[in-house]
């Protein structure tokens, strides 16, 4: 279950539509990479735009929200997991 402030979320999906999830389908595609381990993210963000970094960057800091860059989720380090949701 997502621990996200509710009124984080409504903001999210305000701003981002159906590109902002806290499903479980898409957190789980997005709770790993080439390591194959499993950290679930509370959710996922898809942004289209600059702007939309830029909103979805402001709404995090906003609600102390740790924010995870992902690309294509093939790295070994781990780099694009959310270790802490």
């Amino acid at each position: 279950m997502s621990t996200l402030e509710r009124p984080f979320i409504r903001k999210m999906k305000h701003r981002l539509k159906d590109r902002f999830s806290t499903g479980m389908e898409d957190r789980v595609l997005h709770g790993y990479d080439a390591m194959n381990r499993v950290f679930l993210p509370d959710g996922v963000a898809e942004p289209e735009t600059e702007a939309d970094v830029i909103a979805i960057v402001n709404l995090c800091r906003e609600y102390g929200v740790p924010l995870i860059p992902r690309g294509a989720g093939c790295g070994f380090s781990g780099g694009s997991l959310a270790t802490q949701g």
